[in-house]
């Protein structure tokens, strides 16, 4: 799980970086105790600061893992919503994403 959410974060490589996020993705979904794991190693801050950072940059594959892997985090982790919307105040940059996305979705 570490080595995933390592090259599902800190790989500059694009490719490598997608398949990172869908094997985490697809690990959360088939097995939920993988999710405890997830944020124990780290991946909820990277997860955080990857969409803090990329706010005006992502397109709908990104959007797409974004998405399904914080679904799937705060699926059944109280702890974790209140974390991200309390301590990482995601809320902001989650709006920022809905706002841009609907631009996007707008114009096509």
């Amino acid at each position: 799980m570490k080595v995933l959410v390592t090259n599902g974060y800190d790989v500059s490589d694009v490719v490598a970086r997608r398949e990172a996020q869908r094997c985490l993705a697809n690990a959360m979904y088939l097995k939920p105790e993988t999710r405890k794991i997830f944020v124990d190693v780290g991946g909820c801050n990277k997860f955080v600061s990857a969409l803090k950072a990329s706010t005006s940059k992502r397109d709908g594959d990104d959007d797409f893992l974004f998405g399904r892997i914080g679904f799937l985090l705060t699926a059944q982790k109280e702890l974790v919503v209140q974390r991200l919307l309390n301590d990482d105040r995601i809320m902001l940059d989650l709006v920022k994403v809905f706002r841009c996305s609907s631009f996007l979705m707008a114009r096509f």
